[in-house]
Order: structure tokens, then sequence, then C-alpha cells
């Protein structure tokens, strides 16, 4: 803050020029428990009193695994020869991001013995209601065009966890 001090008649007066503070940016994570299909995200970043206003963080998710669109999930799950794993996923899923990895091990791993493939379940709507999706991630097994019974895994999942699944259900398939 710079001042200066003049005199008019008897009294001095004080002239003070105050340089404004910039707006304070301030960010909040928000995290909302939600079913699919409302328009809340989980871990949206807000930014308060900026010009930025509520954006949805870019996730980064790359996988092995090929991504399907609502068009091409019959005829890649449903009509595939081999049994086929689906993970069901969304860009701002944090759970989303931890299985992503192991995802990618298994598309490997399995290569000739299981067909697996993502999904973005909000690119893919039909998909979700279909299926009635409500929990993100969710595994899902398929096999001659149906969903295997108690396949369905929903939440984060380990390495040793999704192997022993895996390996479970191809001995299941092969005998």
């Amino acid at each position: 803050m710079a001042s200066s001090i003049a005199a008019c008649g008897s009294a001095p007066i004080v002239v003070a020029r105050i340089k404004p503070a910039p707006a304070p940016q301030h960010r909040i994570s928000v995290s909302f428990s939600r079913r699919l299909g409302s328009p809340l995200r989980r871990g949206a970043i807000a930014s308060i009193g900026g010009s930025q206003g509520l954006r949805k963080q870019d996730c980064g998710i790359s996988c092995k695994a090929k991504n399907l669109t609502e068009d091409e999930f019959e005829a890649a799950v449903l009509k595939s020869e081999l049994p086929v794993l689906v993970d069901f996923w969304a860009e701002w899923c944090g759970p989303c991001k931890l299985v992503a990895p192991v995802v990618d091990w298994a598309s490997e791993e399995y290569a000739g013995k299981l067909e697996v493939y993502k999904v973005d379940t909000d690119k893919s709507p039909g998909l979700v209601e279909k299926y009635k999706l409500y929990g993100l991630p969710t595994l899902v097994m398929f096999k001659n065009g149906g969903i295997v019974s108690e396949s369905r895994r929903e939440g984060a999942i380990t390495k040793a966890k999704i192997k022993s699944y895996l390996d479970d259900f191809l001995q299941s398939v092969a005998a």
C-alpha cells in the first residue's frame, strides 16, 4: 500500500492507494456417492472465485484392452467364441483408474483364452441400463452371448484376486 500526505488548509489529507489483491483461488474436492446416470461426478474439482468453474479431470486411462462402444458391444462380446471379461468404467472414477492396469495385465496374460474389453459407461448408457450397473468399476464375464452367473465383481480388485477369479472361471469353462 502506498500513501501520500497533502496539506489542505490547516488539516492534512491522507491519500491512500490500495492495490487490490487478486481473487483467491480455492480448490475443493467434491466426493459424491451416486448412481450411474446422475449428472454428479465423483472427484470433480471446483474452482471458486475464478474463471474455471466446475471441470472434469482428465484421468488419462489408457489400456491394452479395447474400448467398445454400444454399437460394437454385441459383435465383440455377445457373439465371441471365447469367454469375455468386460470392465465397465468411467473416466471420472478413481477406483477404475486403480483397476485399469490389472485389466491391461489380464488382457495380455489371458490372450487366446479370454477376450478382454472395456466399456465407458458415460458413453454407453444403454448398456448401463440393460445390465443394471450401479457401481464402478464392474467386471462381468460373458460366455455364449450372456452373462455368466455370479461373475459380476463391483469395485476395485487386486491383481491376485483377479487372477484367482479368472483362473477359477477358466477352469470351470474347461471342465
